[in-house]
């Protein structure tokens, strides 16, 4: 296995699609600029986590975004379930649907969208939950509609009528603009995940490791069973060289809706 993938090439010959387009903002338009909250960790203070001491461990399922360019809300989606199960833990994760984040920012299935549009969507908006038995159950032990749900891919798909009452709930709230590569691991290292977008394509970030003595992000990939079991590797000249041009985008916490709350009383 390589440290790093070359998405434009692998698009061509296995007809795997990417999605991500250059940010239309610039750092701090939107989001906090993260040197601005947090003191960037020297590298000589840098640590690889075990996997089930990092965010890799809050990834209950690799998304697949099939034959559509909506990887920026495929990586979202996967981020902020990642807070999610952090705030309420893995037994009550809620899939959610990247559709319902992508249709915001996209005229298409295929014509892309851009990390910090999508991630604007999940903090105001909000995302869906995916449309399956268990999260319909779950939904209306807790006081949600049920009816306000949507299948992970399928861009002709309408929204339920009122659908943002249940989107509200599934937010996320701090998120920070990282602008290099030690940002971008302190962030790591914090715990956060970081959705970033390089070379028209746009994965999560969950883990710094050392591979063939160098520093690199492990990431989750949206295109179901590739590379090692979803996760692939990118080295700081992929990463540094992309930040500015398509975003990353530190996801700190989720809303916590009032019936989560009430759960745990």
């Amino acid at each position: 296995m390589t440290d790093y993938i070359d998405f434009a090439n692998d698009e061509v010959d296995d007809g795997l699609f990417n999605g991500c387009v250059p940010r239309e903002d610039a750092p701090g338009d939107n989001f906090a600029v993260f040197s601005s909250k947090f003191r960037t960790i020297p590298r000589d203070e840098w640590i690889e986590l075990p996997e089930d001491e990092s965010n890799k461990a809050l990834i209950q399922k690799i998304k697949n975004q099939g034959r559509e360019g909506t990887c920026t809300a495929n990586g979202c989606a996967s981020g902020i379930e990642c807070a999610w199960n952090m705030t309420f833990g893995t037994d009550r994760w809620v899939e959610l649907s990247p559709i319902s984040l992508y249709k915001q920012c996209a005229r298409g299935p295929n014509t892309g969208s851009s990390v910090s549009c999508i991630m604007k969507t999940a903090r105001e908006l909000g995302a869906l939950p995916v449309d399956t038995p268990e999260n319909r159950a779950w939904m209306e032990s807790v006081g949600l509609n049920p009816a306000h749900v949507m299948d992970a891919t399928g861009f002709s798909q309408r929204y339920p009528q009122d659908w943002e009452q249940t989107a509200q709930h599934f937010r996320v709230d701090e998120v920070f603009d990282i602008e290099s590569f030690d940002e971008f691991i302190t962030a790591l290292q914090k715990g956060f995940v970081v959705s970033y977008g390089r070379k028209g394509h746009s994965i999560l970030g969950v883990r710094a490791v050392r591979k063939s003595g160098q520093w690199c992000i492990e990431y989750a990939n949206s295109w179901g069973d590739w590379g090692a079991d979803g996760y692939g590797y990118d080295t700081e000249q992929f990463v540094s060289g992309s930040i500015r041009q398509y975003g990353a985008i530190a996801i700190r916490n989720c809303h916590v809706p009032t019936f989560m709350r009430q759960l745990d009383e």
